[in-house]
């Protein structure tokens, strides 16, 4: 999984990385894969004693098959604001903005073709993300992906991967028709 697709910021965090559930096939017409991950960090207390701490996500991908999708799409993440993006935009990290205040104070969006940001990031994925404040997009080659912190929860893998449907058919058709 972390070769397939580097492109998921959490899969390069920590040690013993690797993936615990994966889920895999063709589901209303699209290629998907659903994984949960999970990583190792460590800390020493003062008694020089070393302690493991395990960090689990859950990923949804999607392929893209599309024969007139522009391959491959550019980067671009979108994640919750945090603390550390707040500081990383203080030290010259590119956050792109949108005209939606409440978006741009809710989430870090960052892409090297902001062409590409404000095409995929319309007034209906604002919408769409602003009511699932805790999700991360991301986009790279021929994949589209939404990413949640946490183990993977049953009875929720349906309803994450019709949304990670629901957010590709948002994507403009524009994109598809060779107009761009």
């Amino acid at each position: 999984l972390d070769n397939r697709y580097r492109f998921l910021k959490e899969l390069r965090k920590g040690d013993e990385r690797r993936g615990t559930i994966v889920l895999a096939g063709e589901y209303k017409g699209y290629q998907i894969e659903a994984f949960e991950y999970l990583y190792e960090t460590y800390s020493t207390n003062d008694k020089g004693n070393r302690q493991t701490h395990y960090h689990w996500s859950n990923h949804y991908i999607l392929t893209e098959t599309h024969p007139n999708a522009p391959l491959p799409y550019p980067e671009l993440r979108v994640y919750p604001e945090n603390f550390f993006s707040k500081i990383g935009q203080m030290f010259g990290y590119d956050d792109i903005d949108f005209e939606s205040i409440e978006f741009s104070k809710s989430f870090t969006v960052r892409s090297k073709n902001k062409r590409f940001a404000y095409d995929i990031i319309h007034p209906r994925v604002i919408e769409w993300l602003l009511a699932r404040r805790s999700t991360t997009l991301e986009i790279e080659d021929s994949y589209v992906g939404i990413s949640f912190e946490g183990k993977m929860v049953r009875t929720s893998v349906v309803r994450r991967i019709d949304e990670l449907i629901a957010f590709r058919e948002l994507f403009p058709g524009y994109l598809f028709d060779g107009s761009r």
